[in-house]
């Protein structure tokens, strides 16, 4: 795999402004990135000018790859598919044709019942097939304190959907960090890999793997860099590789290591080591 297929998440640089959204993609252009995943949030910034958005291409030389939706709070659904055709019309036309999508947004007290998760995939699947109309490809994203975030709701996710319409994008952090073994994960599900989010985590000292939720600690606090966590990330990148998948490779960090700039620079430092410059 090409060193330009890698792509990073520029949320966390405060993409709800214009003015964010530039400093992101100024900052990954100069670092040397090729691609980025954006959010939703930023369609409202631009006003869902297309053009608009479509000129920090023409500034920075940096594509789009990817824009990160989430499913609303159970309840709210109506509300938020008002308005998701005129969102999935934006994304079309600015010429991005894969979404992450996380699942339903907060989570039920106790265990999840097969009710609560067949309600998930019932709105996976309705935001699936209305961006199907779009030629939009839409990967399931798992996530802590939501509804896709024990391995049990990921399995009942990708075991009951439609392999052709829902798609996976692992975020390794996320599975780590809900006690999932993320190569395990990744190795049992690459044929549906459409993104990732590549990540590295740690908790205590002791190199264990998993756990956040016993901590009363964010969970952002147990993300790393790639390479200076316990997460096999090689072991990860050749399985992803060996699938046969050729798409973009998504990295992400939560937290500024001390700025976003440098904690962007240093994945990509540690990326180098497994991929063809050229």
């Amino acid at each position: 795999m090409n060193i330009s297929k890698l792509c990073y998440a520029i949320w966390s640089w405060g993409t709800k402004t214009i003015e964010g959204t530039e400093a992101a993609y100024a900052d990954v252009s100069k670092i040397g990135y090729k691609s980025v995943e954006n959010v939703r949030h930023t369609i409202d910034a631009y006003g869902r000018d297309v053009k608009l958005f479509n000129s920090l291409y023409e500034k920075y030389g940096v594509k789009t790859e990817s824009f990160f939706f989430g499913l609303p709070f159970k309840g709210q659904e109506d509300e938020f598919f008002k308005t998701l055709e005129k969102d999935l019309e934006f994304v079309a036309e600015a010429g991005i044709n894969k979404i992450t999508l996380q699942g339903t947004a907060g989570r039920p007290e106790g265990e999840m019942t097969k009710s609560e998760m067949a309600h998930n995939v019932k709105h996976i699947n309705r935001f699936a097939n209305l961006a199907k109309e779009f030629d939009i490809t839409v990967g399931v994203h798992n996530h802590v304190n939501n509804y896709t975030m024990y391995a049990n709701e990921i399995d009942y996710v990708l075991q009951n959907t439609d392999p052709t319409l829902v798609h996976f994008v692992p975020d390794t952090g996320h599975m780590a960090a809900a006690g999932i073994n993320p190569l395990e994960y990744i190795s049992k599900y690459s044929d549906r890999i459409s993104f990732t989010h590549m990540k590295d985590f740690k908790l205590k000292e002791d190199g264990s793997l998993g756990g956040w939720s016993e901590e009363l600690i964010p969970v952002t606090r147990t993300f790393r860099i790639l390479g200076e966590g316990v997460i096999d990330c090689k072991a990860i990148i050749d399985t992803i590789v060996a699938s046969g998948y050729d798409g973009a490779l998504g990295i992400e960090l939560d937290l500024a290591c001390p700025t976003h700039f440098e904690g962007a620079l240093k994945n990509l430092e540690y990326m180098k080591n497994y991929f063809d410059k050229e």
